[in-house]
């Protein structure tokens, strides 16, 4: 038992599982193609150019604001990457996305490294984030929902030092640039903002009366710039040009929460357990104050879903927010559940937690893998066209499990070369016209099945 656990808390051991969790998404990545918004987005709003500068984005992001949403910062980053080198895109990606897995398992608060907690955190993310792909690898929805997802747990962190330990901070210069990084996280993205906003609220009213601390008014005036910066994104006039929702949108909204409810009912119902078991436990020496820190990321969590009926759309994509918060707080939980007389039983869930995410690892991998072949076939069928004004049938690619880019997306339409998104494919490939096509016995679905021996 001494020699498992010392293997659990090997630093090197630790660093190899982060290495080994970004070369793993270096590697989707890598498989992983543009689609549906990259191909509008490497376009300016402005002019309908192509964007070939930083220069050519403060432009298109003002457009942006008028014809399309307030996320302005995430759109930014989402065409600075779209007129980079792929390449570029999937180095950063797999680094935000190895620092997600790190902050999770530093927001336990651990004094050592523990592997079994980290490892237990990277599957939960791979078995319960909803549309894994389009959150994880697609370009446009990587920018907007990880990186989003990495921001607010960066900014939570320093309140959430602040609440564990008093730590709070000191250097003058540092404020200013705490209060300009609240206006960009809660500029970020609508539903991270409101949990980002809830959750600094709430450890600020725990710092005040639980810590019985004084106020720090910087903190106070941070939460307000998050406020500033979420009223800035959402107040954009391409959101009121989408048109006011009605009663059917928000009832369909309602069917969306429920069912983010139900793909994340897991993981909500690990947290409750654990709480359990910690009420329960006969060492009594639970840590309070981290019980009460995965409470606040539940009660974040609980609002990143419900404030979506306000939204007029509520794809599963939007829902990262929503587990990464409650998986952090499964985690939390996790790491004090180890040090009861339960230890056993976590175990024996982390275990059954590896085992799943090795099984849907091999499939999901496969899938991507499939779904890159099909695509880079189209691409190839696009390139040796361009230039030419035919209007080019290809076959739309059907990703078979959540862990492909393309699951969930339109990845062209079917009807005609005006289509959304045909016509930025077509202008990419300086071609008259693309169009998907879901016959079986089409020209082109004929080629594929030879291409591929099937």
């Amino acid at each position: 038992m001494k020699n498992i656990s010392s293997l659990n808390k090997n630093r090197i051991i630790f660093i190899c599982i982060l290495a080994a969790v970004f070369c793993l998404m270096l590697i989707l990545n890598s498989f992983t193609l543009y689609c549906c918004d990259d191909y509008e987005y490497k376009y300016s709003f402005a002019t309908g150019e192509r964007i070939s500068s930083l220069k050519d984005i403060i432009p298109s992001m003002k457009a942006h604001a008028y014809t399309m949403n307030g996320r302005l910062f995430a759109h930014s980053l989402v065409q600075l990457f779209d007129m980079l080198p792929k390449a570029v895109f999937n180095v950063a990606n797999s680094a935000m996305f190895t620092l997600l897995i790190f902050m999770i398992f530093r927001l336990t608060y651990s004094k050592t490294v523990n592997c079994l907690l980290l490892v237990s955190a990277f599957c939960m993310i791979w078995l319960f984030t909803p549309a894994f792909g389009q959150v994880f690898l697609w370009l446009d929805g990587s920018v907007n929902y990880l990186w989003g997802a990495v921001f607010c747990l960066s900014f939570l962190s320093i309140y959430i030092r602040a609440f564990l330990y008093g730590k709070y901070i000191q250097k003058k210069f540092l404020k200013p640039l705490l209060f300009v990084y609240a206006f960009f996280v809660g500029g970020y993205l609508e539903n991270t903002a409101v949990a980002t906003i809830v959750c600094a609220a709430l450890l600020c009213l725990l710092c005040i009366f639980y810590r019985k601390d004084k106020i720090h008014f910087e903190y106070l005036i941070a939460i307000g710039c998050l406020i500033a910066g979420m009223l800035f994104m959402i107040t954009r006039p391409g959101e009121a040009y989408k048109g006011a929702a009605s009663f059917d949108r928000y009832y369909l909204n309602v069917e969306y929460i429920l069912n983010i409810c139900k793909l994340l009912f897991v993981p909500f119902l690990s947290y409750i357990c654990m709480n359990i078991l910690a009420a329960f436990s006969a060492k009594g020496n639970m840590d309070i104050k981290r019980i009460l820190l995965a409470f606040v990321l539940f009660i974040g969590s609980v609002c990143a879903n419900f404030v979506m009926i306000f939204s007029r759309v509520y794809p599963e994509r939007c829902a990262l927010i929503v587990a990464v918060l409650l998986i952090t707080a499964n985690i939390i939980m996790f790491s004090l559940t180890v040090k009861t007389e339960y230890k056993a039983f976590a175990a024996c869930a982390a275990a059954a937690l590896i085992i799943v995410s090795a099984y849907s690892g091999i499939y999901g991998c496969k899938d991507v893998v499939r779904t890159y072949e099909i695509m880079k076939a189209n691409e190839k069928v696009l390139s040796e066209a361009h230039g030419t004004e035919e209007t080019i049938v290809i076959p739309v690619v059907h990703a078979e499990t959540k862990y492909s880019s393309s699951s969930g997306l339109v990845y062209l339409g079917e009807d005609s070369a005006s289509d959304w998104p045909n016509m930025f494919v077509a202008r990419y490939y300086d071609l008259g016209g693309v169009i998907g096509s879901d016959d079986p016995d089409s020209e082109a679905a004929i080629m594929y099945d030879k291409v591929f021996n099937r």
